[in-house]
């Protein structure tokens, strides 16, 4: 048990460290959050560094996307960062003269990131070792997992966008079909045969509408789209959860056979690899510290249920499921010193959950830990501050590689967890959530507020008071706003309650017939840029700051 968890949960405390705690808790007091559903832990990374603050630190909460980080950490420290996923290829018969008398069986090894263009590279070396007809089936063995049959996880109101997707040891294309729409026709990234397509646009109109997709589930799904799309319109391209990921790599691999004049006339059977099967080829994923990268920066669901299922198969043993998983990083954490792992409940891995829950306290440990195991190398997984990933655009330019951070936000909660580097050189360890309500916009704010605190500090002590005491409450005038959305006909009111539930002013403004939406207003375009990135992650990815 550690010192902090001796303290009694949920009471209010700071340990003064100069100006920064006083200004903190002022942060607080003006927040309009209540301290009960806030929970901060602060401290000078390593092992002695002094504590800055802490409140409510073993208060479970929900921790959103922020179980990225030790998902990724504990596949860090179990696997090592050169790590790779393997797809491998087998074939059960004799090959004569380039043709197979047998099945040709593929073992899924969950690599995450497996794509189209891993296909055209697999189907050359497969011609390369004199693969010109198959006289069988293609077998796809899927148990590295428990197979499921699910395509999306149906965690919220769209069943059928990437962040939705399940995990699956034949992973393909991350589970997603891209359709490229325009005026013409609709063309799919591959000749995926397991779902139909249904052609509703109207090519005679002169708008270019943003197609309207709709998918009918059922045993064969079907993806009707429909809109005002005249034929001179550009391509749009639109990325769904349609097919299952496994069918979706078959047509890919049945169509690049094709391509490349390898007969194939046999089906597709799930099953496993025979007895006496011989390999053939291996394919390899990239190494893990940079698959750990992107799914820390693009806060990616699918990359981190993968290789939380990872962790249960290599660990526990295969098929790995959720269970498995839960029990293989907690013990790879509690192996490698994190003490309060019990203060950590993991569902998939994602954060794309209800029943996840942390505290701040045991995100102090994994991060010192991640820090002290893998220096920079840990930094540079996370999303930059002015360069790269979710909070790329949060902060202000001078903060421009200072801040390193992990993202979460669900309904009711926004949770930061990184590493903030002073003016004077210091590196701070930052955990913050925010749970209730008013989350989303009141807890982004505070948290942009502390980070700007903390990252402003160092120097003398008046520098460092002048820096911290820039605070200012929401404004109530200005010329900067957050454009969301344009109409051209009254279908506004969706977007409209979604501004109304995250507390965002907003107003309305016609012109020449198109209604636009302008969140705001704010008084520099500073403090419009730093509400930018929630509207645009909960919004609209399009969204963007005009002046008026």
């Amino acid at each position: 048990m550690t010192l902090r968890m001796l303290g009694v949960i949920g009471i209010f405390f700071s340990i003064s460290y100069g100006n920064l705690a006083f200004e903190i808790e002022e942060r607080i007091e003006n927040s309009g959050i209540p301290k009960d559903n806030i929970s901060i832990s602060i401290k000078e990374t390593g092992k002695y560094g002094k504590r800055i603050f802490g409140i409510n630190e073993d208060t479970m909460r929900v921790p959103a996307s922020v179980i990225k980080v030790p998902t990724t950490l504990a596949a860090l420290l179990e696997l090592g960062e050169s790590f790779r996923w393997k797809t491998e290829f087998y074939v059960d018969g004799s090959i004569s003269n380039g043709v197979l008398n047998g099945n040709l069986i593929i073992k899924g090894g969950g690599d995450p990131d497996l794509n189209t263009e891993d296909i055209k590279n697999i189907v050359s070396k497969l011609k390369l070792a004199d693969l010109r007809s198959i006289k069988g089936n293609i077998i796809i063995d899927r148990n590295y997992f428990e197979p499921s049959e699910k395509r999306s996880a149906f965690f919220d109101e769209n069943p059928y966008s990437p962040y939705n997707a399940m995990p699956d040891a034949m992973m393909f294309n991350q589970n997603t079909t891209t359709l490229a729409i325009n005026g013409n026709c609709i063309d799919c990234e591959i000749d995926d045969k397991s779902f139909d397509i249904e052609n509703n646009i109207n090519r005679e109109s002169n708008r270019c509408d943003w197609p309207h997709v709709r998918i009918i589930d059922s045993s064969r799904p079907k993806v009707v789209i429909s809109g005002n799309i005249s034929r001179k319109c550009g391509t749009k391209k639109i990325t769904k959860i349609v097919s299952k990921s496994y069918q979706s790599f078959y047509y890919a691999l049945k169509e690049n056979f094709l391509k490349n004049g390898i007969e194939f006339y046999g089906r597709l059977v799930l099953g496993e690899i025979p007895e006496g099967s011989r390999k053939i080829l291996t394919h390899y994923s990239r190494p893990l510290l940079e698959i750990v990268g992107e799914t820390n920066k693009k806060s990616n669901n699918l990359f981190a249920r993968q290789i939380f299922l990872t962790l249960g198969a290599e660990v526990i043993g295969s098929p790995s499921n959720l269970e498995k998983s839960g029990m293989a990083i907690g013990q790879i954490l509690q192996k490698n010193g994190i003490l309060s792992v019990d203060m950590l409940k993991i569902e998939n891995g994602s954060g794309l959950s209800r029943t996840a829950r942390a505290t701040t306290g045991v995100f102090e440990e994994i991060l010192e830990t991640a820090y002290a195991r893998f220096g920079n190398k840990w930094l540079n997984a996370l999303s930059i501050a002015g360069v790269d990933g979710t909070i790329k655009t949060r902060f202000p330019s001078a903060l421009r590689n200072r801040v390193w951070m992990k993202t979460g936000t669900v309904k009711n909660a926004k949770n930061i967890v990184g590493f903030v580097k002073s003016n004077d050189g210091k590196l701070y360890t930052v955990a913050i959530f925010v749970n209730g309500a008013n989350a989303s916009s009141a807890g982004f704010r505070l948290e942009n507020e502390i980070i700007k605190l903390l990252a402003n500090s160092g120097g003398s002590e008046c520098e460092a008071y002048e820096k911290v005491s820039t605070y200012t409450k929401p404004i109530s005038d200005g010329n900067y706003f957050i454009q969301v959305g344009s109409f051209v006909s009254n279908t506004s009111s969706s977007l409209e309650r979604k501004l109304k539930n995250l507390n965002y002013n907003y107003k309305i403004v016609t012109n020449g017939g198109v209604k636009k939406i302008l969140v705001g207003p704010y008084i520099t375009k500073e403090n419009a840029g730093n509400y930018l990135y929630d509207l645009r992650e909960k919004i609209n990815p399009d969204a963007f700051v005009v002046t008026q």
